[in-house]
């Protein structure tokens, strides 16, 4: 949802024939600045140059923090970075209810756990 991207890296991208290209990322923009609706769920192939764009990095004047999203950004400019954008849901496991859903869900789709879970679900809501 929009007025969730502050809490993200929000990724802008660019096409490429077939193939989807990073051109930035964001960090934690305010929703009417963020450059789309996909985030940056941290999952990552890089190639070995990703460690000289980091290594004279300094921290963001903001936070303090250092962010590889600012080195991503900096290795596209360099090189192709294809970005892959999954199908499906996402649940944030540092969310407390989050991550509470998204191991209900996980429980539910294991054979032996789904009965005794559904049960268990019925009788707390009751």
């Amino acid at each position: 949802p929009k007025d969730q991207l502050e809490r993200y890296g929000v990724i802008k991208t660019k096409m490429q024939g077939e193939v989807r290209l990073l051109e930035s990322i964001v960090e934690k923009p305010k929703p009417e600045d963020a450059p789309s609706d996909l985030v940056n769920i941290s999952k990552y192939i890089l190639s070995n140059q990703v460690f000289d764009i980091l290594k004279p990095q300094t921290p963001n004047p903001s936070s303090g923090e250092l962010y590889i999203t600012d080195t991503l950004t900096e290795l596209a400019k360099l090189q192709p970075v294809a970005v892959h954008v999954p199908q499906g849901s996402y649940l944030d496991g540092g969310n407390p209810l989050e991550w509470l859903k998204a191991n209900v869900t996980i429980g539910l789709q294991q054979p032996e756990l789904a009965e005794p879970l559904r049960s268990f679900l019925k009788s707390a809501i009751s």
